[in-house]
């Protein structure tokens, strides 16, 4: 489990403005979305493995995703 405020919004790589998954994650977090020109977002959670993968930040991914092997990529 995470603790609402455990991570900051700058820590955080989610999904394009729209998707549930990003408001979901937000909401769990009891956090604001992150804001500015160097804020990264992915169009996919295949793009949003690879954005982890390559240490730019951290994300949440569905159950479902991660038992379908989504995150079996070892750097994740």
């Amino acid at each position: 489990p995470i603790r609402p405020g455990a991570l900051r919004a700058e820590d955080l790589i989610l999904l394009e403005d729209g998707h549930c998954l990003r408001d979901h994650a937000l909401a769990a977090l009891d956090i604001e979305a992150p804001r500015g020109d160097d804020v990264f977002a992915a169009t996919s959670l295949h793009t949003l493995v690879q954005m982890v993968g390559s240490g730019l930040g951290v994300s949440f991914l569905p159950r479902m995703a991660v038992q379908a092997g989504l995150a079996d990529n070892p750097s994740v």
